[in-house]
């Protein structure tokens, strides 16, 4: 068709500036607050093939092409239409879209006035020049999601990561996820994301048949209810367990698109999810930490474990664009009896302000890991839970109640909450 507006010059810029962009992809990788499929309607395939180099930067975002729209039978978030001349088509696809819901962005040059006006009535979010689209369009659609979260009610996750191997992440994560459900009503997920050990589940005594690996190859087809069935359960707090070892295996690949789907699912099911990600940053954990309101590093009382996670913090503010504020250092097993090593040196040589300490109880850190028993029913765990409610009160986003809830009479005479 002759007059297609991909035959105009701004498009041949974009072309260019996509393709110069690629060979630097790093430096515009991206990522939108939650996962959003979206739906593009382009006839014209160099123009399709321009947008989707472009929008290869957009982490968090599941695109799928049609040349037009014939019927919306997937639940998208998004759709971008791209006007390539014919308006009568464009329109159609316009109305058939809005009645599905989605949030819309028109692309085009030289918009006709029916078509404007169409794209008015049905409350456009967005009106993207094909010109200037490179510029543009990201930021749009970043807007677009931005707003979808606000309405969505997600829930914040909280990373939970060893600064240097063994360090007790996952003794952490587990304590957290304790302490938090114990004294509120909310539904709080575990995430486990060691793919070496797996051990959550083990040191909370549960005993899952579903795991990480199962929920990644079916995230499509998990609604709110498969998810929470698909979770074990110790009353309100829910583990997503993995096997050990499950990088050698079925997770030996992982797709960050199925893990930022499984992670917005998560996250509109729960009002709080902890993750551990004890064996550092993976291709797994990528994802996690940066949709994290806030990252737990793990760390122990000596110079090896403060500059492994010196390094850590350096990773995550510098590579991967983590905001400094997010990050906070917890010195678990600590001891004014067998270092000299301060609090205040730590948080000097690291550079990060936020640092809390737990006291070194071997006894009471076996007694969970080991034997699965829950912090409450065990009678010297008093200091630990204030500990841990010391960085609670200070960095979780819940609010909760200081005291455990009250055990119902059934559960004063069988021991049992």
């Amino acid at each position: 068709m002759e007059n297609k507006l991909y035959d105009v010059k701004p498009f041949n810029s974009l072309s260019k500036k996509v393709s110069s962009a690629s060979s630097n992809q790093g430096s515009l990788d991206m990522s939108l607050s939650l996962m959003i499929k979206a739906l593009i309607i382009c006839d014209d395939e160099q123009v399709k093939s321009a947008l989707e180099e472009l929008l290869k930067a957009v982490k968090n975002l599941d695109i799928h092409f049609e040349n037009k729209v014939s019927f919306v039978t997937e639940n998208y978030s998004l759709a971008i239409i791209v006007f390539t001349g014919e308006e009568q088509q464009t329109i159609l696809d316009i109305e058939k879209v809005s009645n599905s819901g989605a949030s819309i962005i028109l692309i085009g040059d030289t918009l006709p006035q029916g078509l404007l006006r169409k794209a008015l009535q049905l409350s456009i979010k967005d009106v993207v020049p094909l010109e200037t689209a490179e510029d543009e369009l990201i930021p749009a659609i970043q807007q677009i999601a931005n707003q979808l979260s606000q309405h969505a009610n997600l829930a914040p996750v909280i990373s939970v990561i060893n600064g240097k191997g063994g360090s007790g992440a996952s003794f952490i994560t587990n304590s957290l996820g304790q302490v938090i459900s114990d004294r509120s009503e909310h539904e709080i997920a575990l995430f486990d994301a060691d793919l070496q050990h797996g051990s959550l589940a083990d040191s909370m005594n549960l005993k899952p048949s579903y795991y990480l690996d199962d929920a990644l190859e079916e995230v499509k087809e998990l609604d709110s209810t498969a998810i929470k069935s698909m979770m074990v359960r110790r009353n309100n707090l829910s583990l997503l367990p993995v096997k050990a070892y499950s990088q050698l295996n079925r997770l030996a690949h992982i797709d960050q698109n199925r893990v930022n789907q499984l992670l917005g699912k998560l996250r509109l099911s729960y009002r709080l999810m902890l993750a551990d990600l004890s064996r550092g940053v993976d291709s797994l954990s990528v994802p996690i930490i940066e949709s994290s309101e806030h990252v737990l590093i793990i760390i122990q009382q000596n110079i090896v474990s403060i500059r492994e996670a010196k390094e850590l913090v350096e990773q995550l503010k510098n590579t991967m664009g983590i905001d400094g504020e997010k990050l906070h250092i917890i010195v678990n097993r600590f001891s004014d009896k067998y270092s000299t090593i301060s609090v205040d040196d730590i948080r000097k040589t690291i550079g990060i302000n936020s640092v809390f300490k737990i006291s070194n109880d071997y006894q009471l850190a076996s007694s969970c890991t080991e034997l699965g028993k829950p912090l409450n029913e065990l009678s010297n765990s008093k200091h630990l839970t204030e500990e841990l409610l010391e960085i609670i009160k200070n960095i979780m986003p819940l609010d909760i109640k200081h005291d455990s809830k009250p055990q119902g009479f059934w559960a004063k005479i069988t021991g049992k909450k």
